[in-house]
């Protein structure tokens, strides 16, 4: 009976690389059956997942395990991947002209026309640039790019919108398994990426060096466009991204801007707080 059940948690082989990485016994696999079980649903939900509707019995929230003090826990975050955009919770961003019109005298009016063009030329094959949009906090950079992201979504496009704090973390909880890897392919491979807030994240060797370098290079090497949005300029990330909790480093910083500065136009959104009016 015993054997029955660790055979049923060990088809998730995320689970199965969980327990060999911490060299947990059956009597411990055993003892934590309700955290693998819930967790096992959650896995198998996002692997389904078609970034229309969230099939997790933990909306739009997926599970996450840690091993501490001889205890699996399990713990509760937000998606941070979100390959398309609910219809029935979003409104589809209108690029009329009768919207910039109304925009005209402000900041937005310039990146909504720079977005539009990016559209005409994406969709006609023309391999445009991104955006890289940075600007005070409040600004409504994520806003726009999220509405951004709808926009190419129903036009046809696959996007992947990712908050890179909340991905850093997601990278690091599952570090040396198949879900990492299945992760790390999609923010290479999918048609348009989308990072939200870089900057924000506690940097660190791992990540920069051997998570987003590849990334970036990837999507260098085969022209996928990519678009990110910060509180920080080219200048002031490069120095967040040197340094890591253990070195500094500006050589490898500074070839990650460059590979930004190839994937991303440089745009300030330098507008009101809108948050608070």
């Amino acid at each position: 009976m015993n054997d029955n059940i660790i055979n049923y948690l060990y088809r998730c082989q995320e689970i199965k690389d969980f327990c060999k990485k911490y060299k947990l016994s059956k009597e411990v696999v055993l003892s934590n059956f309700a955290q693998f079980s819930s967790y096992k649903d959650s896995v198998e939900a996002c692997k389904k997942c078609d970034g229309k509707k969230c099939l997790s019995k933990t909306k739009n929230t997926k599970i996450q395990l840690e091993y501490k003090n001889g205890k699996v826990i399990s713990n509760l975050y937000n998606c941070p991947i979100i390959t398309s955009v609910n219809p029935n919770n979003f409104e589809v961003l209108n690029y009329t002209q009768k919207d910039i019109e109304l925009e005209m005298t402000t900041p937005r009016y310039n990146l909504l026309t720079f977005l539009n063009k990016f559209m005409d030329d994406y969709f006609s094959n023309k391999n445009p640039k991104g955006i890289y949009l940075w600007g005070p906090c409040g600004s409504g950079k994520s806003f726009l790019l999220y509405k951004f992201s709808q926009t190419l979504v129903g036009k046809g496009a696959k996007v992947l919108f990712a908050y890179y704090p909340d991905l850093v973390r997601e990278l690091q909880s599952s570090f040396g398994t198949t879900y990492q890897e299945e992760l790390i392919l999609r923010l290479k491979q999918t048609d348009i990426v989308v990072i939200d807030d870089i900057g924000r994240e506690a940097n660190t060797q791992y990540i920069r060096d051997e998570v987003l370098g590849p990334i970036l290079q990837y999507r260098v090497d085969n022209n996928l466009p990519m678009f990110m949005s910060s509180n920080r300029n080219f200048e002031m990330i490069e120095k967040h991204l040197s340094e890591t909790n253990t070195t500094i480093d500006l050589v490898k910083a500074r070839a990650l801007v460059e590979r930004l500065k190839f994937l991303m136009k440089e745009y300030e959104l330098n507008d009101k707080d809108f948050r608070n009016n």
